[in-house]
């Protein structure tokens, strides 16, 4: 990868020169069409073991992506429009000043993708970055090249040049070596432990960072909550890609009054999930999380004694089974893990307060959801340390291309999507323009300026008509005295 990083730079300044925003959003447009035609091509690229089919991919990631390109396409000229600043508002020695807020492009964007959802969530960090006007190095999961590069061919196909976006290979170092090379933004999808690493390198050179790390999301049952659409909600959190899923449900905490309610539904319903391919490895670290804890297993027939076996939990994830955990302690190890497989823990609560504190104190805090009365719900949803929280639902309203996607404490920081994650793909730039006749601030300093200054503050700022009053008439006697002092030395 011999300086890579420069030449597509240099790709990145003819790309801005030749192509104008507006040209640029009507590529977006085109690959949401790309997206339609190749809908096929694109699944049979997905490597991911745990994808249960064609289905799923349209739903989860082909028309999420085509929703992102098509609102692009409606929206980026009026979000990256320059800002003019004038009029009300302005400070008082201001007045001629006109200013204008430009978005310009980073320049070189190094997308570091994920496996799980290869094609939405890295299609749409690149498609935001080339509307921006920047170019796009990707590197992607392990297993996800073909997909990727399928992606970049429809993005040509499109209008793209074919030196603006370059894919890298697999390896981690692909991504060390682009980054020592001097990238412009790093936008990250990965694991909190993926997220310090590429952080310690991104820290030499100071580059900026979008990270977009995993979750242990919670789901706060109220008691007004309708628990039919709840276990459906958690269904579908489990069988969605397979449990793979940053945001699918892991903690679930239920009042006290309806755990036993809530545990029937579930167990009567748990064989609506599919079977999924859960990979040796995640099913090893789930083992030695739970190994020497005290737990239920919640399965078709109800729940098993307390503490079975951990070949128990091991059996049903190796048969691709869901692994529900029924009234586990607050501190159950699984409620602090990121694993993506299709694992729940229930715990019941005595009031919301409790419910909210334990979400709170985990150190994840991508997603969450309530269920229950709006209300209510919104009131604990206020209350929640999280990027989103989605009340009588789960994952899906996610998926809405307007709205920025990102979370908090271990689940990363920054946003993509939406208004605010493609204006992350820019920097901003003030250009201010003078036009007063004289600026006061040029004139060499004067005995009065301390008391004008003062009385002028007074003036503006104070929390009273009597005291602004009086800031008024300071500064006129500063500008008299300062008069007559010069009148007294001209006579002299």
């Amino acid at each position: 990868m011999d300086n890579v990083t420069q030449a597509i730079r240099a790709a990145q300044q003819m790309w801005v020169k030749s192509r104008s925003l507006t040209l640029r959003c009507e590529l977006a447009k085109k690959f949401a069409g790309e997206v339609a035609a190749n809908a096929h091509a694109l699944h049979e690229a997905v490597t991911a073991p745990q994808r249960s089919g064609f289905r799923e991919t349209v739903s989860a990631e082909l028309m999420p992506l085509a929703d992102a390109a098509k609102w692009l396409a409606r929206s980026a000229v009026k979000v990256l429009a320059d800002r003019k600043v004038t009029g009300p508002g302005r400070p008082l020695f201001q007045r001629g000043v006109r200013s204008t807020v430009c978005r310009e492009p980073l320049g070189v964007v190094l997308v570091i993708g994920t496996w799980n959802y290869p094609i939405f969530l890295v299609g749409v960090q690149i498609l935001q970055a080339v509307v921006a006007g920047n170019s796009v190095l990707v590197k992607p999961a392990k297993g996800c090249e073909r997909v990727t590069r399928l992606m970049v061919e429809m993005l040509v196909r499109s209008g793209m040049p074919e030196d603006l976006c370059l894919v890298l290979g697999e390896e981690p170092e692909c991504a060390a070596l682009a980054i020592s090379q001097g990238v412009d933004l790093i936008v990250l999808t990965g694991s909190s432990a993926t997220g310090r690493r590429v952080l310690r390198q991104a820290a030499e050179t100071l580059t900026p960072s979008i990270m977009e790390l995993s979750g242990c999301d919670a789901v706060i049952v109220l008691e007004s909550a309708n628990l039919k659409r709840v276990v459906d909600a958690l269904l579908f959190g489990l069988r969605l890609n397979g449990g793979a899923t940053c945001m699918a449900p892991r903690r679930v905490f239920v009042p006290q009054s309806l755990v036993d309610e809530f545990h029937d539904l579930m167990s009567a319903r748990l064989a609506e999930v599919p079977d999924t391919v859960v990979d040796s490895a995640t099913i090893e670290r789930v083992l030695s999380l739970i190994s020497g804890q005290r737990y239920r297993i919640l399965d078709e027939s109800g729940e098993s004694s307390y503490s079975p076996q951990t070949q128990d939990a091991g059996a049903r994830l190796r048969s691709g089974r869901p692994l529900v955990f029924s009234n586990v302690a607050s501190d159950f190890p699984l409620g602090e893990s990121d694993v993506f497989a299709p694992v729940l823990m229930t715990s019941g609560y005595q009031n919301v307060e409790a419910a909210t504190s334990a979400c709170n104190l985990c150190k994840y805090g991508l997603t969450a959801a309530v269920f229950g009365k709006e209300t209510l719900a919104r009131q604990v949803a206020s209350q929640l340390s999280v990027g989103t929280v989605v009340i009588n639902d789960l994952i899906a309203p996610t998926a809405d291309p307007r709205l920025p996607f990102g979370g908090t404490r271990e689940s990363g920081f920054g946003v993509t999507r939406g208004v605010e994650g493609l204006l992350q793909m820019t920097r901003p730039k003030v250009i201010a323009v003078n036009r007063a006749g004289w600026l006061p601030h040029l004139d060499p300093p004067q005995d009065r300026d301390a008391a004008l200054l003062e009385g002028i503050l007074q003036w503006c700022h104070a929390g009273s008509f009597r005291k602004a009053f009086g800031g008024l008439i300071q500064a006129f006697k500063a500008v008299s005295n300062q008069s007559k002092t010069r009148s007294g030395k001209k006579d002299s």
